[in-house]
Formats: structure tokens, sequence, C-alpha cells
């Protein structure tokens, strides 16, 4: 009985629905699948040979299959199997993080450059042949013995990298631009131990790090909070966004000087320059209670190698850091390069907006002025105008107490 009349339950004179059966092998596959011409048998051994005899070589096909020409296996083969469009199309799974890494052939899983890439080149000569002396065999599976180990090595380089995932790039950076500096270098520190541990080990050993790291660092700023007198929760977040604004602001006034390409920006940047004052919170028991310190000492601040003697002084008595110092002292030089060998107070003050920067930046005019730096202009005696002197606007006085505005009357 043939299977299309098993499977719709025919009986015939002496066979009965309901009996035994068994399947007989020369007559199971018998049956079309796709065409007429073709049977379930001939199917199978046509995809069985194309895979044993490469796709192509329909001559042997052919010959080994029996039953049809090249021609019709060729025809049949194309027809079916890549030209119908009911067969599924073949799974295609993207790996970009395994071939971003240069050289890795994921098939073979080898690399292009393997881990000490000349060892074969000791062993490629060997040879063994019946005139070798003992010592010459002995030194020969030495050698042999040599370049095991180094391949034990490189198979277990391998193992650590499959293990830990190592291979999949775009993951990897992803998760290590997720986590802040200080775990990273907690985590590049603890790389080494991943030789040694599964992924999972690795995975809970580093996590169980990062919370111990955490753990102290909540427990230091507990202590703070107690020695800073802080007692409760809300306290203790007050403290911490004032001291961020602290922290903020001092990053501010110590930014590093940079290239000023011209006047307008100098004097845009020094007059948003904020004063800088240390002043510091005392006790955390009254909220109002301030205190306003000096600069007592520069030397640990960034730019303080850069001053003179004189200059660290001058930074002490007027509250300044050295870097905000640095941008007045780079926008008086500026100016005073463009004067002509000589510049006016008026001048020098109208390089800044606000007041407060300019009572700053003349008293630094004046010490400009004593340390030879920085030329005012010069006095002129005149006896149109009696004899006058320059106020501190540049224009002449005369001894009279009047003021003359044009060249001839002194105009500096």
């Amino acid at each position: 009985m043939c299977v299309n009349c098993f499977a719709e339950g025919r009986e015939a004179e002496k066979h009965k629905n309901k009996h035994r059966y068994q399947i007989i092998k020369q007559h199971s596959l018998s049956f079309p699948i796709y065409d007429q011409n073709w049977d379930a048998e001939e199917e199978y051994r046509l995809i069985e040979l194309a895979g044993s005899y490469g796709l192509g070589n329909w001559l042997d096909v052919s010959e080994r299959l029996g039953s049809k020409t090249k021609e019709e296996c060729y025809e049949h083969y194309m027809e079916v199997y890549v030209k119908s469009a009911k067969w599924p199309y073949p799974r295609v799974q993207s790996l970009p993080a395994e071939h971003e890494i240069h050289g890795y052939m994921p098939k073979r899983n080898e690399f292009e450059q393997e881990a000490d890439n000349d060892a074969e080149q000791l062993v490629k000569d060997i040879e063994f042949i019946d005139e070798d002396s003992k010592q010459d065999k002995e030194l020969k599976i030495a050698m042999l013995e040599i370049y095991n180990k180094k391949l034990h090595k490189r198979r277990e380089k391998k193992d650590v990298i499959n293990e830990h995932g190592l291979l999949d790039y775009r993951k990897n950076v992803t998760n290590e631009k997720k986590r802040p500096r200080d775990e990273k270098d907690l985590v590049g520190k603890t790389k080494s131990f991943a030789r040694i541990l599964t992924n999972k080990d690795y995975t809970s050993f580093v996590e169980g790090l990062m919370k111990e790291c955490q753990l102290r660092q909540q427990i230091a700023k507990l202590q703070e909070w107690r020695k800073m007198g802080i007692t409760n929760l809300k306290d203790g977040k007050l403290y911490e966004k004032a001291k961020s604004e602290r922290e903020q602001s001092r990053e501010t006034a110590s930014r590093p000087s940079m290239s000023i390409a011209s006047d307008r920006l100098a004097a845009k940047y020094a007059a948003n320059v904020p004063p800088v004052r240390a002043t510091e919170t005392a006790n955390s028991s009254s909220k109002h209670s301030r205190k306003s310190t000096s600069i007592s000492s520069l030397d640990d601040l960034e730019g303080a190698d850069l001053l003179l003697p004189a200059e660290k002084k001058l930074c002490e008595r007027l509250c300044i850091y050295p870097k905000p110092y640095m941008v007045f002292k780079e926008m008086l030089l500026q100016a005073y390069a463009r004067s002509g060998g000589h510049l006016q107070k008026k001048q020098a003050k109208e390089l800044v907006e606000q007041p407060s920067k300019g009572d700053i930046l003349m008293k630094i005019y004046d010490f400009f002025v004593e340390m030879g730096w920085v030329n005012p202009p010069p006095a002129i005696e005149s006896s149109k105008n009696g004899g006058g002197m320059t106020n501190e606007n540049g224009l002449v006085e005369n001894r009279n107490g009047s003021r003359n505005g044009n060249v001839d009357s002194g105009v500096i």
C-alpha cells in the first residue's frame, strides 16, 4: 500500500486499517514532493550528492544518482531550491561585533595574528628519518613538546576571550562608557583575574568590589557630615548642595588661562570672571554666620609657580587667584602694546565693564607702573596751560583748577 492510500485509511482485500503495519524502506520514499518526475528518494540523494561533490559538478552528481542527466539535475535544483519563492531564505546572522575585531575569523575561531604567531617556525622543517641519531630524535621531540605547550597557551587565551565575550566589541565599549571613572579604574585593576575565573564568577567578583567601594564612599560622606555637626538627612543634602556650588565656584576661578585671540574677547572674559575671595562656612549650626578669609598662601594653587614673589603678594592683598590675575595681566600688556608705549589709566579702566573689576584692574595697573612694565603718559608742562599736570583721566589740569581738552592745552 502506498503512503497516500495508507494516510487516507483505505482498506484492501486482506488489509484493514486497524491491522498492524510496518514500513518497507525500498518503497517508503517513492512518492513525489516538489516535482512529479522526482520522488523523495531522488530529492534526498540530489541534496546529499550536491553537498559531497559541490554545486556545479552536476556530471558526477548525475552519475552517482543514476536516474537523471546532469541537465535535469541542474534545472531541478535551480527551479526548486534556488528560484522558488516558497523556499525559506537562509538565516543571516549579523555579527558586526566579531567582524570589527581586525583579523578574526569567526567560523574558524582563529585570528590572523595568533598569540606567539611565530611558534610554527620552529617545527615547520622537522622531519623524522631513519638516519636520525638518538640525540636528534630527542631534540626534535623536545621541540614538538615546546610547540604543544605554546598551542595550549594559545588555546587558553582563546577560551578566556570566548568565555568573557571579549569579541562583542560594541557591547563592551557601550558598557565601559556607562561606568563612572572610579569604576573604570577598579575594573581595569581586576581584569587580570578574568583568566582564572569564569564569566559568572568574575562578574560577581567585580560587582562585589564596586558595592564595597560605594559603601566606603557612603561611610566617608556620613563621617564628614558627623564631623560638620550634621545629624539628619535633610541638612546633609543642603550641605552637599552648598559644597558642590563652592567647588564649582573654585573650579571656575582657577580655570586655565586661554589664549585670547582678540581684545574684545579678552575684555569680555575678564569682565565675567567673578571676584575671587576665599570664604568658608563657619559652624554648620549657624546657617547665616560666615567669615571672609584672605588668601594666605598661593604656593599650592595652579599657576602660582608662574608668578614673581611681588605678584604673589599682590594677589594675596587683592584676594584673587593666579589664573584670574594672569588674565588681567594679559589684558593690560596687550593694551599697552597697542598704545604705542604709553597707557593711560582711563584706557586701562575701560577694558572691563563692571566697576568692581575696574578697581582691581586699576590696582594691578599701579603695580605694573611701579614694576616698570607699563609706562604712563608723561606730564606735559606748557606755558599755555600754566604748568599744569595730568590727572588720572589723562587731562592736563592747570594751576588755577581749569581743565583743557585740546592738544594745545595738554591733552595726553
